[in-house]
């Protein structure tokens, strides 16, 4: 599943791509994408102006100048890729392909494509006042990359969790918003901490380490265009380049880039989880 890096890269090329741009046609292919009255979605989304694109932990929100949002959540395998004149060159693929689900047009040729090969994505069109009151948005945690997210909130937030391990906590986005399995691995490694450890246990030192490892480790990710495992693209269709300098995820056996000890991979939370046993304690 994209993580906030690849969000955020897939955010900030849409929010360039599609400012201004003015919706002709939405053609659903695979409606359990886009469970909205097909009908109300023609209506509320023809003719409206894209104002920005935003998100919120993992969410995308594209918002427009009727006052709606059009709420995109990527899931395992979803992708958002637009096709115009300033990105036709780079895109190799052939769209709509096997797996696109939907298909926005606008005005002046250009097409925003909802990829999605297991079908667990959706776009959802919702008022602006709507927003707040989603489920799925109001159990989010703080976002790691904002302001409010200091050393001493997340001490507070982990003591919330005192009885799990670290790792587990880090992976709870009533949390923490957008870290999943790649950059809790990364950043427990940056910060020298075992993943098993009980949140309890982590002294006031060790949680600054490992506030500053998850800052680092998802700016770092985001200059690169975050992380390609398999189908993650960004909105030009491009992979990401993350793992190719990871500390330890996907490098179970391969040497450490400090001591030189194999990386190791443990279940932790559920997870498939990647350390060094010689840096993290």
């Amino acid at each position: 599943m994209p993580e906030l890096p690849e969000v955020e890269t897939i955010v900030r090329g849409l929010d360039g791509l599609l400012a201004a741009k003015v919706v002709a046609e939405v053609r659903v292919f695979y409606p359990g994408s886009f469970p909205d009255d097909p009908a109300l979605t023609a209506t509320r989304l023809t003719g409206a102006v894209i104002r920005r694109v935003d998100r919120r932990g993992k969410a995308i929100l594209i918002y427009l100048d009727n006052s709606r949002v059009l709420m995109v959540h990527l899931k395992m395998t979803g992708q958002l890729i637009y096709y115009g004149q300033e990105t036709a060159s780079r895109i190799s693929e052939l769209l709509p392909g096997r797996s696109t689900r939907i298909a926005i047009h606008f005005i002046d040729g250009s097409v925003l494509y909802f990829n999605d090969q297991r079908k667990f994505g959706w776009m959802k069109l919702l008022a602006e006042e709507e927003l707040t009151r989603q489920p799925f948005l109001q159990k989010l945690g703080v976002e790691p990359l904002s302001g409010a997210f200091t050393a001493g909130h997340l001490e507070k937030l982990l003591n919330r969790r005192k009885g799990s391990s670290v790792k587990a906590a880090l992976l709870d986005q009533s949390i923490i918003a957008g870290i999943g399995n790649i950059y809790a691995d990364e950043s427990l490694f940056l910060s020298g901490i075992d993943p098993d450890r009980r949140c309890r246990d982590l002294t006031s030192e060790e949680v600054k380490r490992l506030h500053r490892a998850i800052r680092r480790v998802l700016r770092e990710s985001i200059k690169m265009g975050g992380s390609t495992r398999r189908n993650y693209r960004n909105a030009i269709g491009q992979t990401g380049d993350y793992l190719t300098k990871a500390w330890v995820y996907g490098r179970t056996g391969e040497a450490c880039r400090k001591c030189g000890r194999p990386i190791m991979k443990k279940r932790t939370a559920g997870r498939g989880t990647h350390y060094c046993p010689g840096c993290q304690s």
